[in-house]
């Protein structure tokens, strides 16, 4: 019995070393490289985007985030416009996503001056605040994202009557083409397709997202007030079920 309990010390003993040294010898210096490569990319990083125009270096040594004004930030992409009885405004060809936009007929104050009520801002202004659309697939290169100039005819603008058409093609097979209508208020419909000219069968998945950026000046704290994601999911047998309004009184 002495000799089972010696045995079962000498490898909880053993067994306790080894994870030691495995850590210390193995994992240890495969971390601190890692982590070394990690500083190392990011260091290079900041030295080709500091070198670009109008970028601002932190004191951390990272680029800060810089703010543009709303029409610099508009500048930045090719647009299509959008005129309609209830909007005005344009959409961004970088990303094909609607980022500018202005209500006709609401201002921000009761001044005769005052300027209409804006309801998205373009990625890069302060506050930005806009819908984003795109593709997801599990290992596909040359997916369009934020950063893809997407082709549209020239002249095209978006009205109740004529939708706008964008295309991209990824040069590799794929060719995307986004679809974009709106009624005479302010719904809009974003129909999104892509036409697989390679040999290869795919897998893909269209996403859509409504982003705001930043936090608002005039937010003051409250804690019974909700900001964020709402899901609506379907009921225990995985179907879908519509939403049921109670009526009171």
């Amino acid at each position: 019995m002495q000799n089972d309990n010696k045995n079962t010390l000498m490898f909880i003993v053993s067994a306790f070393a080894i994870l030691i040294g495995y850590q210390f010898f193995i994992l240890g210096p495969q971390q601190k490289q890692a982590e070394a490569e990690l500083r190392a990319r990011k260091a290079a990083e900041a030295k080709i985007v500091a070198t670009q125009p109008g970028v601002v270096i932190g004191p951390d040594g990272r680029p800060a985030p810089l703010k543009l004004s709303r029409d610099a930030a508009k500048a930045q992409s090719p647009r299509l416009s959008v005129d309609t009885p209830a909007l005005s405004g344009s959409i961004s060809l970088r990303g094909a996503r609607i980022d500018d936009l202005w209500l006709k007929r609401y201002d921000q104050t009761t001044s005769k001056t005052s300027p209409p009520v804006e309801l998205f801002r373009p990625e890069g202004a302060e506050h930005a605040w806009f819908a984003d659309f795109g593709w997801a697939g599990a290992n596909l290169p040359g997916l369009p994202d934020s950063r893809t100039v997407w082709t549209a005819a020239p002249g095209q603008v978006l009205r109740p009557d004529s939708p706008v058409v964008m295309t991209h093609d990824n040069g590799q097979g794929l060719i995307f083409t986004r679809t974009i209508s709106v009624d005479s208020d302010a719904m809009f419909t974003v129909a999104d397709s892509v036409r697989n000219q390679g040999g290869q069968t795919l897998s893909l998945a269209p996403y859509a997202s409504v982003q705001r950026q930043g936090i608002p000046d005039k937010l003051g704290k409250n804690q019974i007030i909700h900001e964020g994601a709402i899901g609506v999911f379907g009921g225990a047998d995985g179907k879908n079920h519509e939403l049921k309004q109670s009526k009171y009184g």
